[in-house]
């Protein structure tokens, strides 16, 4: 990312925080937290309009299983730069799963549990990743975080509704 500097009309580079990875598992605590608390909760919005049942400990269980996993991961991100491309995955799954609550608010007429801070979090976030990797990383790790979040993902969906 660049910014522009008045006086003297120079370009310069904008550093990021090497720690900033670390709000991928803070803004998916807060996401948790919507989806349990929120409206009726998300499993039990997830089978009223799918009829598919979601028990409320299973969804939990897994979602906290997930976010040690993440936390892990980010430790091992800012120990080595060449699994940066698992930050870009995170974007593209978090950005994925915003429009994902999005679209089933809009075609059920009815709030998503997580559907707010997936919106005011995770759509910016997913779309900063987007942006500042296309910069950073290589054409492959590119493909590769892309691919990785789109299958984070797919399993995610898929593993919830083929139950």
């Amino acid at each position: 990312m660049r910014a522009g500097n008045e006086a003297g009309g120079r370009v310069e580079r904008v550093r990021w925080p090497r720690a900033w990875g670390w709000l991928f598992p803070a803004t998916y605590a807060l996401h948790i937290l919507e989806e349990w608390r929120g409206g009726e909760g998300f499993p039990a919005w997830f089978a009223r309009v799918t009829g598919v049942e979601l028990a409320a400990g299973e969804f939990l269980w897994w979602n906290v299983f997930a976010l040690l996993l993440m936390s892990a991961s980010i430790i091992l991100t800012l120990r080595f730069k060449t699994l940066g491309w698992l930050l870009l995955a995170y974007g593209t799954a978090f950005l994925l799963n915003a429009l994902s609550h999005l679209f089933a608010s809009l075609y059920t007429t009815s709030y998503s549990p997580g559907l707010v801070s997936s919106l005011l979090l995770w759509l910016p976030l997913g779309a900063l990743a987007l942006l500042r990797f296309r910069q950073t990383l290589s054409r492959r790790a590119r493909r590769a975080g892309l691919l990785v979040g789109l299958l984070i993902h797919s399993v995610v969906i898929l593993s919830t509704l083929l139950r």
